[in-house]
């Protein structure tokens, strides 16, 4: 397998989260409890990446409205125009980053990318988070839309992966475990583990089994680890 595929989620009946209860799960929300379960400091980094392929006509109606309250910007190549729209009435610590990529081939469809991001996850930012995500879901997308969760340790965080790992597979019941180390040498990521977790419906295949976990151990500098987690795949790294 290739970088380009990993992800972990999180989410088991110890967390808050009661699954019982018909609460609709929210795979951020999961993962994140899951971490801070195992170390309530571990979290550097999280963001949440919802994006819907939709027809030209559509995604101008959005940028239209998009360009009242927020800041611009724009990028060309030879393939697609891209526009960024950055909004500047934070929900607390919490930021937003509209994208919207139009093809200049017919034969693409546009697509409508916001990206919701933050650097501390406590009961304010979670809150903060589903106002956040449910406000831009209602506005903008359809149930046609996918969603990627990911979160980053603090380096040095978790200083026992195997042990993490362990944690992890039982608090998520993580089935169908595969581990890729990468032997180059001076490679960012060292390994990567790929699995599936019944916990959560969707899915991707990946030679033919169901993929919806993945874990990267990275190398952020000299002797410094970080954990990298994501749901289904981490897309922003690889």
């Amino acid at each position: 397998m290739k970088k380009i595929i990993v992800s972990i989620l999180a989410g088991s009946f110890l967390l808050h989260i009661s699954f019982a209860d018909g609460y609709e799960t929210d795979e951020m929300i999961q993962l994140a409890d899951t971490v801070t379960s195992y170390d309530e400091n571990a979290i550097d980094q999280w963001e949440v990446t919802i994006r819907e392929h939709m027809n030209e006509k559509k995604l101008k109606e959005i940028m239209t409205e998009l360009r009242k309250d927020t800041k611009t910007t724009g990028k060309e190549n030879e393939n697609s125009i891209k526009y960024s729209f950055r909004n500047i009435h934070k929900q607390g610590n919490i930021s937003v980053v509209y994208n919207a990529v139009i093809p200049k081939s017919k034969q693409f469809k546009p697509q409508f990318t916001a990206v919701i991001k933050g650097s501390v996850w406590d009961k304010n930012a979670e809150e903060n988070y589903k106002k956040s995500t449910k406000e831009i879901v209602d506005r903008f997308f359809s149930e046609g839309r996918e969603t990627f969760a990911c979160l980053k340790t603090k380096p040095d965080a978790i200083m026992d992966f195997e042990r993490f790992l362990n944690y992890m597979t039982k608090m998520i019941d993580l089935q169908q475990v595969e581990t890729v180390t990468d032997k180059i040498s001076h490679a960012r990521v060292n390994k990567h583990i790929y699995g599936y977790t019944p916990l959560w419906n969707h899915q991707l295949n990946i030679n033919k089994k169901p993929v919806n976990v993945q874990i990267a151990l990275a190398t952020v500098k000299k002797d410094t680890k970080q954990i990298e987690i994501g749901t289904p795949i981490l897309i922003n790294e690889y």
